[in-house]
């Protein structure tokens, strides 16, 4: 039913302009099979002021935005006892904490599309700890760990009437961590899916770091990026989240139903407020 593509293809097409100066064009590299069977849809409304956000791609529109402040929380972990480390690092003036910061976010919204409806509820959270250490020449910090996760309960008015429930989450550990250059991506675990019992969409982030020149040559960046958002169902593609460019593509031939429900994933996941790779 799907077009079979295990994996996104990502482009970046390097260009050279005048007195040899050279500029990076990025763009998501679409497949062909899948782009001659999907709809390609411009987001606007996405940037911005937030208080009065009007998200529309394609036929969708986004309306009844409520949304609330970040909350965030944090501070040095205080121990009841000081260790003799820590009395060692005070008498060469170095001060030695570890930081725990927490955020939360929350907002709901409608999006429709003419005739059908979907009602959205979205929260999102993180963790981070953090190790900092104050010298004479200026702090230094390192993060130990970083959490971050995203739900959300998409609620179609329609006739089969069923819950969609979102579940995104990613984690970084530094015990776990195989950068070690400084220009390295930090390992970031993620996990995504959308289901209503039946179904499972899964949601793949599409982090790249290659280039293709002019000339067909591929070349690396010096950092990898986040280019995107993959939605499939076992391995077909169904639609993508073209976070770079502010694009939406929708397969053609899903019903009216399940295009709701894509282009309302599409649209909880681009409002989202808080970081999820704060850890890089």
């Amino acid at each position: 039913m799907y077009p079979e593509m295990k994996q996104l293809i990502i482009i970046i097409t390097l260009t050279t302009g005048y007195a040899s100066c050279k500029s990076i064009s990025m763009n998501v590299g679409i497949p062909d099979k899948f782009a001659a069977n999907a709809t390609q849809m411009k987001i606007t409304g996405l940037h911005g002021m937030r208080i009065k956000r009007h998200l529309a791609f394609g036929n969708y529109q986004v309306s009844n935005v409520k949304t609330g402040w970040v909350f965030s929380t944090g501070g040095p972990d205080r121990n009841s006892r000081i260790t003799t480390e820590e009395r060692l690092l005070k008498v060469f003036s170095l001060l030695h904490e570890n930081i725990t910061e927490r955020s939360r976010n929350k907002y709901q919204y409608t999006i429709q599309d003419g005739d059908g409806v979907a009602e959205v509820y979205c929260m999102e959270k993180t963790t981070k700890e953090s190790v900092t250490t104050e010298t004479p020449y200026g702090t230094f910090g390192k993060t130990k760990d970083y959490q971050y996760s995203f739900s959300a309960a998409i609620l179609p008015q329609t006739i089969k009437d069923e819950p969609w429930q979102l579940v995104f989450y990613n984690s970084y550990d530094s015990r776990n961590d195989t950068a070690h250059k400084f220009w390295d991506h930090p390992y970031i675990a993620h996990e995504g899916y959308v289901t209503n019992g039946t179904i499972k969409i899964n949601i793949r982030p599409i982090i790249t770091d290659k280039v293709i020149t002019n000339e067909g040559r591929e070349v690396k960046t010096l950092t990898k990026l986040l280019m995107a958002y993959e939605l499939n169902i076992d391995g077909g593609v169904i639609g993508i989240i073209d976070v770079f460019k502010d694009n939406i593509w929708i397969y053609n031939d899903l019903d009216k139903d399940m295009k709701l429900v894509v282009a309302a994933i599409s649209s909880a996941i681009l409002m989202r407020k808080l970081d999820e790779s704060k850890a890089a």
